[in-house]
Order: structure tokens, then sequence, then C-alpha cells
């Protein structure tokens, strides 16, 4: 995975983590932590689970934000999230920041990337993935994760597609570029490689494969050391 993740662990045999083992695996349970403060990103939110929130029964298995996820609770653990038993036992869940200072946009991004992995992980392949992932709200009715069921910015429905995207396997999607080799560009360039902001629009302009990341993302390539990520569909040999 290209997502880094930063083990900051809740201490076994507190509130938070009582170090009981998972029944089983029915999927991952995605929340919304609510905290808008500035600065309340992953490492933060787990900073908290190791003290003051270590005498709550209230956690999580990972906090994602637009930079990294920390993981506070081992994944072969119960983290008490869902407020329903089933829900506890048996799912990983993920808290996505929601700080006013963060890109939420690309943190939901990351927390594709992360659940796809773990379902992966899980022996779960793209035919049946969503029958593995839940919201908050599915298992106690609470409006979470808030910003993702309201579709602001994005919807429920776009992040299980991003999940998918990266379980789908990869047929005739890598047509043969490399990293140093010639294309021409016809389209737009990105500024990073989830295309998540358009950059100037070039016609039959000639550049080089500079960099070459997961091409599950729309934009996987990086030309002219910094220029821009582009897609694959607008770029050619030449």
């Amino acid at each position: 995975m290209a997502l880094v993740i930063k083990e900051q662990l809740a201490k076994k045999g507190t509130a938070c983590r009582s170090g009981e083992h998972r029944l089983s695996f029915y999927g991952v349970t995605i929340h919304e932590t609510a905290n808008t403060k500035k600065g309340a990103g992953a490492i933060n939110h787990a900073t908290y689970l190791q003290g003051s929130g270590a005498n709550k029964a209230a956690s999580w298995h990972y906090c994602i934000d637009d930079q990294l996820a920390t993981r506070s609770i081992p994944e072969k653990e119960v983290a008490w999230h869902a407020g329903n038993s089933k829900g506890n036992y048996n799912t990983i869940a993920i808290e996505i920041c929601v700080n006013s200072d963060g890109d939420f946009k690309k943190a939901v991004h990351n927390a594709a990337e992360l659940t796809a992995d773990i379902l992966k992980r899980n022996n779960i392949s793209y035919t049946n993935y969503e029958e593995y992932l839940f919201q908050h709200n599915y298992w106690s009715g609470k409006d979470c994760p808030t910003l993702l069921r309201k579709g602001k910015p994005l919807s429920w429905a776009y992040f299980v597609e991003r999940v998918g995207k990266h379980l789908k396997p990869i047929q005739s999607v890598n047509k043969g570029y490399s990293v140093g080799e010639s294309v021409l560009l016809n389209g737009y360039l990105y500024t990073d490689s989830y295309a998540s902001k358009k950059g100037k629009l070039y016609s039959n302009k000639k550049c080089k494969i500079t960099k070459i990341v997961d091409k599950t993302r729309p934009a996987p390539y990086l030309v002219d050391n910094g220029l821009g990520w582009v897609k694959e569909s607008d770029i050619k040999k030449g």
C-alpha cells in the first residue's frame, strides 16, 4: 500500500481497548470523527485514545486523514464503535477525519484504499465487496458518516465505488508505459494522482513519465519531474 499507517496503539486493558478478540469478519464499518477543529487529524485522535479517551468504552481500529492513518486497536481485537455488539465484535472500524484544516476528499480516498486492503486480506473479492461495507448508521441508526451520507462533498456511493476500483482486477489498464518513456499529452494536468484539481490543458505536448503510482488512481502518471499528474486515457506513446 502507498498509504502510511502509523502504529499508535491504545493501552491494552483499558476501557477503550479490552483486548478481546473479534469473533469473525463481517466487513468494515465507516465512521466520521465529527471533530472539525483545526489539527484534529489522525495522530491527535490516536493520542486521545492513549490519554483521557482510554477511560471510555469508545474506540476504533483506524483513524485516517489526508496524510496518513493511525492504528489504535489491532484488527484481531474488538473496538467499541458500532453501538451494537454484532458490529463491534465482527467488523473493523475506520474513522475518517473531518478537521477544517484537512482535505476531506483525500481523506476519503485514503480510507477507500485502506478499506480495500482490509477486504483483500480477508479474502473478499470485487464480485461482492459491497456486502462487506457498512455505515455506522447501519448498526445504531446514528447519522454517521454524516458527510458521506449527505453527499457533502462526496457521497457514500462514491466511496463504495472507490473501494471497488482498488479491488477490481486490472485488465488492460497498463498499456506498457514505464518511467522514463516519452508520451504525448492530450488533456489536463492534475495537481495530484487523485485528479482532485485540474491544471493546464495541453494538446500534443511531448513529456516524459517520471513516476508511476497505484494505477487504480485516476491520474497515476507524474510527468516531467513534477509538471503534473496525467490520466492514462490522455496520453499516448510518442
